[in-house]
C-alpha cells in the first residue's frame, strides 16, 4: 500500500501500519526503526521522503488475538453480560411486497437503461 494510503487508513480506523522502515498509526505518527539510517546517510531524508511516497512498502500490522471466554471476560469488564447478534435477523417480506418492489426495480430498469444486480438487496 503506498504512503498517502495508509495514512488515510490509518488514521480512519485507529490501526497501525509496518513497513520495512518502521510503523505508523494516527497516535503514534511515524515510528522509524535503524534499517532506515543508512539509507539516511546514504541518500539524506529527501530521497528517504520521495521512497516512501512512491514505493508500495506499508501493509497492516498483525495484532495478536486474545482468546477469552465469557467468564473470563465478565472477570475482566467486572459485570455481567449477554452476548446479543450485532446484525438481527430481517423480518420476512411478504411475497406482495416483494411483487411491489420488483414491479419498482422493472419500471426504473425500464426506464433508465440499467440492470439491478441483487433484486433481493432492496426487499
Amino acid at each position: 500500500m503506498m504512503t498517502y494510503q495508509m495514512v488515510g487508513l490509518a488514521d480512519e480506523n485507529n490501526r497501525t501500519y509496518e513497513s520495512i522502515y518502521g510503523t505508523y498509526s494516527k497516535e503514534d505518527g511515524f515510528k522509524f526503526n535503524e534499517q532506515i539510517n543508512p539509507i539516511v546517510e546514504d541518500f539524506g531524508w529527501r530521497e528517504v521522503v520521495n521512497m516512501l511516497f512512491h514505493d508500495n512498502l506499508w501493509k497492516l500490522k498483525e495484532e495478536p488475538v486474545k482468546q477469552m471466554s465469557l467468564q473470563d471476560i465478565e472477570k475482566e469488564l467486572g459485570y455481567r453480560i449477554r452476548i446479543v447478534d450485532p446484525e438481527p435477523d430481517k423480518e420476512e417480506v411478504s411475497e406482495e411486497e416483494k411483487k411491489a418492489v420488483d414491479d419498482t426495480i422493472d419500471f426504473l430498469e425500464r426506464l433508465f437503461g440499467f440492470k439491478f444486480k441483487n433484486r433481493e438487496d432492496y426487499y
